[in-house]
């Protein structure tokens, strides 16, 4: 797993491995294009454990531009040719608009918050007794 990476300018992405099969990267900050490249990177680093599913939380992220969503394409056509199923997690205008206005909303599989997502992996486990 990468090691979590931030700047002065708020951006920070972090890596953990839920499971064997599941990576989740959290994103918090601009993505954009001072910051697509380095995402790209963190993301390659992350799916090195080969997971079946890596999960992108966007909920912290707070701006979106065009870069980013085409990074988020790249990411979704690499995963699908690796076998991996990409989601993501946001409930956040800045991440949604963008994604709506471009007509691409629908082409992510998104939930508005994790244990929904998780839930729909079928990976939460029942609380310890």
């Amino acid at each position: 797993m990468p090691r979590d990476v931030g700047d002065e300018g708020g951006f920070r992405i972090s890596a953990h491995q839920v499971d064997p099969d599941i990576v989740l990267v959290a994103i918090a900050g601009d993505l954009d294009v001072v910051t697509v490249l380095q995402t790209t990177t963190f993301l390659t680093q992350a799916t090195a454990v080969t997971p079946r599913h890596l999960i992108l939380d966007l909920s912290g992220v707070t701006f979106l531009t065009s870069s980013g969503i085409g990074m988020l394409i790249a990411a979704g056509d690499d995963a699908s040719h690796g076998q991996l199923h990409l989601l993501g997690v946001t409930d956040n205008r800045p991440v949604q608009r963008p994604l709506a206005s471009a007509g691409l909303l629908d082409c992510f599989d998104i939930a508005p918050d994790l244990d929904t997502l998780l839930a729909r992996l079928h990976t939460i486990r029942p609380p310890a007794v």
